[in-house]
């Protein structure tokens, strides 16, 4: 028989153990039936142990990595509700008369340094931060965990909370004042303070470099948006952090492209002449790029050091039209040095290998063409070349190169 059921938080991270601890006093199988989303149930089953200091057996069942099987890739208005940011989930243990545990999980986890000092204080990251009734800033960034947040303009990205259930406000240095109506609590929605400057700009003709939020009237957090830097390369790297939201980066260091090529696959043919002739397939070629950072400060190292560990990362180049999902890359630093007390901006050398590779090479897509240079060359008449290099019909000259 079930005695007793430990089950985990109602917000929790896949990344981090999800435990559900069960005590009984049989030593027969346990059974969990776990249903995630509208997905069919699964049944999980364990064999109960009775430690020498106790006279009940327990089990534990860590269903961490199971949920996280069920995210699917996908991205994340100012506060706009964001999809496929997490997975609900149910959990009955067969023969307990507990009732049935509800339950979220997000994709993602915190450090096992914080992971262990949270739970020593009998919290976790959702208590502590991104879900605190104690009013902490609670967006699902890992720039910080300061109530003060500082980005460039060119990393601006909508941010992902749970929304506290009550209005927030979003006031600028002087005063004015943008109030969003409350959604429901713990919905997932996204912050986008771009759209939020836009709207200062709008109705205040304010570009806040500053924008304090508050909730219900009391002061949660900061943003202070910074210039980006001035340099003659910038890209931007979009990445999942450790916590499952997006977050951008700004590279403003010199960008050196490379292309590495697979190897040669040859055979030798016969000719129609009697000889032999060697042959290949076409080649295929993977595109990186190694660059430095440009220097960056101790919280942006820190940031810099959670895309190094992503598993989704996407190069964004202003200046070139693509598909963003097509430029997927992995990053990487050779060397990752830093000072115990860094009081110095540092630049760090970083290699991006494009995720996939090609055979067949293509000129960059043009999507605007200029007809006005060439629009002349049809025009009535029988044109010819003078000894000056002068296109020249009835009509119209042009200048041939």
């Amino acid at each position: 028989m079930i005695t007793d059921v430990t089950y985990p938080r109602k917000h929790c991270f896949t990344g981090n153990p999800i435990i559900i601890k069960v005590m009984a006093n049989t030593a027969d199988d346990i059974n969990l039936i776990m249903e995630v989303e509208s997905e069919p149930e699964i049944t999980l089953s364990i064999t109960p142990y009775t430690p020498k200091t106790q006279f009940l057996s327990e089990g534990e069942f860590d269903v961490s990595d199971i949920l996280n099987t069920y995210f699917e890739s996908s991205k994340g208005s100012i506060t706009s509700l964001v999809n496929n940011f997490r997975i609900h989930y149910r959990i009955t243990i067969d023969g307990y008369s507990g009732g049935i545990f509800e339950g979220y999980a997000y994709r993602g986890g915190v450090s096992n340094k914080n992971y262990t000092l949270l739970k020593s204080w009998g919290l976790d990251m959702f208590d502590y931060r991104l879900n605190s009734l104690e009013k902490r800033q609670f967006l699902f960034t890992t720039r910080t965990n300061h109530n003060s947040i500082r980005l460039r303009e060119r990393e601006l990205y909508p941010f992902v909370f749970l929304h506290p259930g009550n209005p927030i406000s979003f006031i600028s240095s002087n005063g004015r004042v943008i109030t969003l109506p409350s959604k429901v609590k713990d919905s997932v929605c996204s912050m986008n303070i771009e759209t939020i400057r836009n709207m200062f700009v709008s109705l205040y003709n304010e570009l806040p470099a500053f924008i304090a939020v508050h909730v219900d009237g009391k002061s949660i957090f900061n943003i202070t948006i910074t210039p980006s830097q001035i340099a003659e390369e910038h890209v931007v790297l979009r990445f999942r952090n450790s916590l499952g939201a997006y977050e951008q980066i700004e590279i403003t260091g010199s960008s050196l492209f490379t292309s590495q090529f697979s190897e040669e696959r040859t055979w030798l043919t016969p000719h129609q002449d009697g000889y032999y002739e060697e042959l290949r397939d076409r080649l295929a070629s993977k595109e990186g790029v190694k660059v430095e950072t440009g220097y960056k400060n101790k919280d942006e190292i820190a940031l810099l050091k959670d895309l190094l560990k992503s598993d989704e990362i996407y190069y964004i180049d202003s200046g070139i039209s693509y598909n963003e999902v097509n430029n997927r890359c992995h990053v990487t630093a050779e060397k990752f040095e830093l000072l115990k007390v860094n009081t110095t901006p540092k630049s760090i050398a970083l290699t991006i290998r494009f995720a996939t590779e090609d055979i067949y090479e293509s000129p960059d897509i043009v999507l605007e063409y200029s007809t006005a240079t060439f629009q002349n060359l049809t025009a009535p008449g029988s044109p010819e070349i003078e000894a000056d290099g002068f296109i020249y019909d009835d009509d119209y000259p042009f200048y041939a190169e």
